[in-house]
């Protein structure tokens, strides 16, 4: 199954503050115990930019911003999607 990630579930799976993380969380669980069979996932560089913004900027947190964009572009499993015109 190919799974469209938006930047709201990437930050509630990160910001523990987030009033979805709990939420987020076990989906993330599940994906990685294979209860939801995963593929691909797929996102854009618009979402990449504001989950990393959202990261640095709000939760002040460079290495995290850092690390999650690092890991959205590198992931095998991820798919990045480029806006254009």
């Amino acid at each position: 199954m190919k799974i469209f990630i938006d930047s709201s579930a990437l930050i509630a799976y990160y910001n523990v503050d987030d009033l979805h993380h709990a939420e987020a969380s076990e989906v993330f669980k599940e994906i990685e115990k294979g209860e939801i069979s995963l593929t691909r996932f797929l996102t854009t560089d618009y979402i990449l930019d504001e989950t990393v913004a959202f990261m640095e900027c709000m939760l002040n947190r460079h290495e995290l911003a850092v690390s999650v964009g690092q890991g959205l572009l590198t992931s095998p499993f991820t798919t990045l999607l480029r806006i254009d015109e």
